[in-house]
């Protein structure tokens, strides 16, 4: 996959989810184990959930889910959120 983007319409609610350039969005850490899930269970709201490392805020913790994904870009390991980007790891895959 190359870069994909997500939460087009809900991302249009510029009231809920205001609109920060990339330059302005800070650099946050190494998601690990990450997996793209339903925002409180809506099909249309994407979030990433993992693990993330070396992260200015998070530091090093064992689960974490982001805002709102803006884009993924699994061939550069890039993930911005709403608020964030950054660097993705290993996919989570699950054990057979």
């Amino acid at each position: 996959m190359t870069k994909k983007y997500y939460n087009v319409e809900a991302r249009k609610d510029t009231a809920r989810f205001p609109k920060k350039k990339a330059s302005e969005k800070r650099q946050g850490g190494t998601i690990e184990g990450w997996d793209i899930v339903n925002f409180r269970g809506d099909p249309d709201s994407k979030v990433v959930v993992g693990h993330v490392k070396n992260d200015g805020v998070w530091g090093d913790e064992p689960y974490l889910r982001t805002s709102l994904i803006v884009s993924i870009d699994t061939d550069k390991k890039v993930l911005e959120t709403l608020n964030t980007i950054y660097t993705l790891g290993e996919h989570y895959a699950p054990k057979p």
